[in-house]
Formats: C-alpha cells, sequence, structure tokens
C-alpha cells in the first residue's frame, strides 16, 4: 500500500477509494463470511441438493442438480452437461421456462436463464430451503398429464418456448416469508 500512498502508482475505480464501500467488504470478511457461514451455507447447499435431487428422481424428470458452497442448480438435461455444445443440445429449454415461471409465480426469485441456478445467503434457513423444495415438489404434481413436466427423459425438445421476459411475479413476492432475501437471485 505505500505506492499507493506515496504515489508511485495511481489506484483508481469505483469503490477502491470509498472508505464506507471499503469498510463494508472488511466488516463483511471478517464479521459475516466466518467458518461457521460457510459451515451454515454448506449445509443449506447440501439440504436443497438432497431435495430437489429427490423430486428429479420421485418425477422422473430429465435433470440432475449440482452445487459448491452457496451456489447450485438444477440442470433440466437428460445427460450431463460438460460444456455449451452439450448444453444446446440436451437442456430441456420448455422445462425450464416452466419451472422458472412456476417459481416466480410463488415468490421465489429465479435466476432468468435455462436452468435452476440458486445463490443462497448466510440468512437463509432450514425452513426457507424445504419451502423452495416443496416449491418444486408441487410443479410435477400441479401439471397436467402429457405436458412438459411429465415427459420422459428422452431428446430435448427444439421447438423455443415463448418468450415471458414481460411477467411478473405476484405483487410481495420477495422469498419464503416476504421478510428473508429471495432464494434464488442471480
Amino acid at each position: 500500500m505505500s505506492v499507493v500512498e506515496d504515489h508511485t502508482v495511481f489506484q483508481v475505480g469505483t469503490y477502491n477509494g470509498n472508505p464506507l464501500a471499503m469498510a463494508a467488504v472488511r466488516a463483511n470478511l471478517e464479521k459475516v463470511l466466518t467458518p461457521e457461514a460457510y459451515a451454515h451455507l454448506d449445509h443449506l447447499n447440501e439440504r436443497i441438493l438432497a431435495g430437489c435431487t429427490e423430486v428429479i428422481e420421485r418425477y422422473d424428470l430429465p435433470g440432475y442438480a449440482v452445487g459448491v458452497g452457496g451456489k447450485g442448480c438444477v440442470t433440466f438435461s437428460p445427460k450431463k452437461v460438460v460444456d455449451y455444445e452439450s448444453f444446446k443440445e440436451h437442456q430441456n429449454a420448455e422445462l425450464s421456462e416452466l419451472a422458472w415461471l412456476f417459481n416466480m409465480n410463488r415468490g421465489f426469485f429465479m435466476t432468468p436463464g435455462r436452468e435452476e441456478e440458486w445463490t443462497l445467503s448466510v440468512t437463509h434457513t432450514d425452513e426457507a430451503i424445504d419451502a423452495y423444495v416443496s416449491c418444486s415438489r408441487s410443479l410435477p404434481r400441479r401439471s397436467p398429464p402429457g405436458d412438459v413436466a411429465h415427459r420422459s427423459r428422452g431428446a430435448a425438445e427444439t421447438r423455443r418456448p415463448p418468450r415471458i421476459g414481460q411477467r411478473r411475479a405476484p405483487s410481495g413476492a420477495g422469498g419464503v416469508t416476504g421478510s428473508e432475501p429471495p432464494l434464488l437471485v442471480p
């Protein structure tokens, strides 16, 4: 830091010189993201992975769950996705779109992409995870027979689903209870 202080090196950036932002970063790293917090995130992620895997297996959905730490996703694909080409070839886009809309309409803010991604927070609880898994479990139960949620694990659909970017979650939707952060965020 001495080279910055004596002006040998000129340091610039949006937050680099902001003492408040740096204090917040330091507090987050030292006081919030403790070893206990990381253990909590690992516990929650193991719980959501197990729950999602149970739903996928119970309803024979074409997909799998994968995650590490506080990050994970459900990929609706009958085969493992290893690169962009396999993603394009095997991803069940219609089921992904359905899951996105289904969850958004039940108060779970989802990453608007082709997979169900989650980023967990240290404030999330076992109850929040259970609520998400319960919501995921209700998708195939509420879908009519023959719907995309009931199709076999065959080849991914090739037709593009309708655009749903203009749809909104119900007012007041903000997480499991409304007082917690959204469970799934970009």
